[in-house]
């Protein structure tokens, strides 16, 4: 399937490909090869992929990444504005306490935000689960994240998960 796919972006013939990807190898050719003009992050430790691109853009790992996308758009001649306010999250002490108490004695925790409101970019709930019920079996102890509107869509990955796994899941969502 990979080949097909690949094949399929290269009748495309696209004008411009913005590689957003850091370090992939495999996407820095794909720009390279399949189109006339390719933006992405220049790669201090391999220089090779740097070579691939029209138009290098250093990557502030100071800066949150959505001002390090916004300067992809540079050879288009935007201008970013000087500050983008960021959204913070709000929270308080009854919420603070709430989740300590979840969290209090879980050691090993990895946090899963498995959900994605376009549908055609949304992994599979199936593959979620199993990677899941991976975790929970190397004694991991699994918080799973997500918005309000978010709610429905993690309900419908837990109920995909094994039932022994489902003690050791935390649902913040």
């Amino acid at each position: 399937k990979p080949l097909k796919k690949i094949n399929e972006i290269r009748k495309e013939k696209a004008d411009i490909i913005i590689d957003t990807s850091q370090s992939a190898h495999l996407s820095a050719l794909l720009s390279y090869f399949f189109s006339k003009f390719s933006i992405g992050f220049r790669n201090t430790k391999m220089k090779q992929r740097n070579k691939m691109f029209n138009y290098l853009v250093e990557l502030d790992p100071k800066r949150h990444m959505v001002f390090n996308y916004l300067k992809m758009l540079g050879p288009f001649g935007t201008k970013q504005r000087k500050e983008i306010k960021l959204i913070k999250l709000k929270y308080g002490e009854k919420d603070k306490k709430k989740i300590k108490s979840l969290l209090k004695n879980k050691k090993k925790l990895v946090g899963v935000h498995a959900c994605n409101n376009l549908i055609y970019r949304a992994w599979p709930k199936e593959r979620f689960a199993k990677i899941i019920e991976y975790l929970i079996a190397k004694k991991y102890n699994v918080v799973l994240v997500g918005a309000p509107n978010e709610k429905d869509l993690v309900k419908k990955l837990i109920e995909k998960i094994d039932k022994k796994a489902k003690k050791n899941i935390i649902n913040l969502a």
